[in-house]
């Protein structure tokens, strides 16, 4: 359970601390005034989407709005309105990523056959392409000359 980011446990922590501090007689008035208050802002924004939802529908926008107060309703109709440019940027990643792994690819496979001498092309060996390079004593390999 979760209400406005307040798990089960802080909100029986304060209920308790309200039980103690109000009394149980203030408290059931409290949780009466919340209670009318909360159908009050209930009533309010469903009226408030219907007013929208009538305006989106007259102006021709394919686009539901919530009609509850919950962070779901709100993520759905983030990701439906944002459907189209991010359909768009996935698109174009993938594009990407596809072209960066052709030129790795090609990269990778000039760099395993070098030309010799006589023109032929040689076979790569089985320690091209790592770091062999010895850089004294910063690269941590023991110079054996």
């Amino acid at each position: 359970m979760n209400i406005f980011g307040v798990g089960g446990w802080e909100i029986l922590f304060i209920l308790i601390i309200m039980l103690i501090v109000a009394g149980p007689k203030r408290m059931l008035e409290w949780a009466y005034i919340a209670g009318r208050y909360t159908a009050k802002l209930r009533e309010m924004w469903a009226q408030m989407m219907d007013t929208i939802q009538h305006e989106l529908d007259d102006a021709g926008v394919d686009m539901k709005m919530p009609k509850d107060l919950s962070k779901d309703s709100f993520k759905r109709m983030a990701d439906e309105a944002m459907r189209p440019i991010s359909d768009e940027y996935r698109k174009a990643s993938e594009d990407y990523e596809r072209e960066v792994k052709q030129l790795d690819a090609t990269v990778r496979g000039v760099n395993n056959t070098k030309p010799s001498s006589n023109g032929k092309e040689n076979q790569p060996t089985p320690n091209e392409g790592k770091d062999d390079v010895g850089f004294g004593t910063w690269s941590g390999k023991q110079d054996d000359s």
